[in-house]
């Protein structure tokens, strides 16, 4: 189809594109499982739609790519979106300390 080949590539080469998959999937399960023990799952989740954004910025950066405007656009919605998540995680965890320092939630009005 592309005609590209798919094998002759030396030993070096397949030990080379070997090592940067494993360790490129390690790390990222690793640094994932991490932030999922220590963070909001909510939050975790909002911080990896920054990677596809995130690359893009990179490429801009360091690879002289010329993004599209809407690229910009797209990661400043992200960011937006991500720092509502947050603050809500926020309110919501000092709202949790506050009830259970006050012993719970109020009452129910016509309940038990």
């Amino acid at each position: 189809m592309f005609q590209q080949p798919l094998t002759g590539f030396p030993p070096a080469a397949w030990i080379g594109i070997l090592a940067v998959t494993l360790v490129a999937q390690i790390m990222g399960h690793s640094v994932f499982n991490h932030l999922l023990a220590v963070m909001s799952p909510l939050v975790v989740s909002m911080v990896i739609l920054l990677e596809i954004p995130g690359a893009a910025v990179l490429a801009a950066i360091f690879l002289d790519e010329q993004l599209p405007a809407g690229t910009y656009a797209g990661l400043g919605l992200i960011l937006v979106g991500l720092a509502v998540v947050v603050r809500g995680q926020g309110r919501r965890r000092a709202r949790k300390a506050s009830l259970d320092v006050a012993g719970g939630p109020p009452p129910v009005l016509g309940g038990n």
